[in-house]
């Protein structure tokens, strides 16, 4: 862990989510998934830096969680980070197929343990 991140301790929310994924794995307690249908043409890139703005406005966006010298779960803000986000055209797509593969996304399972 670097000195130079600011740490915080977690919120009593922050809290009870974590023990619940620590204590009940296979409840889901943060996935939050949605999508998106845009029925007009779009310039991707530009949708895409709209997205990057918002990244950077709001920190609660770049929370990160580690532990600290003393094993205790804390979080701190990463000041920038740029991931892609990639495109999908499902245009072709029957509506069933292109849900069930958007559902897939949203069903991947993190551990707890895996990412601290």
């Amino acid at each position: 862990m670097s000195n130079e991140r600011k740490l915080y301790p977690l919120t009593a929310s922050q809290k009870m989510h974590y023990f619940t994924i620590q204590y009940c794995p296979m409840k889901q307690v943060l996935n939050i998934a949605t999508s998106l249908t845009i029925e007009a043409d779009i310039d991707f890139g530009v949708l895409k830096q709209s997205i990057y703005e918002v990244y950077d406005r709001y920190e609660s966006m770049r929370l990160r969680f580690c532990r600290d010298e003393n094993g205790e779960v804390m979080q701190y803000v990463v000041p920038h980070e740029e991931r892609d986000i990639p495109y999908f055209e499902f245009s072709h797509w029957k509506f069933e197929d292109a849900e069930n593969e958007m559902k897939k996304w949203s069903m991947v399972r993190l551990s707890a343990s895996t990412h601290l």
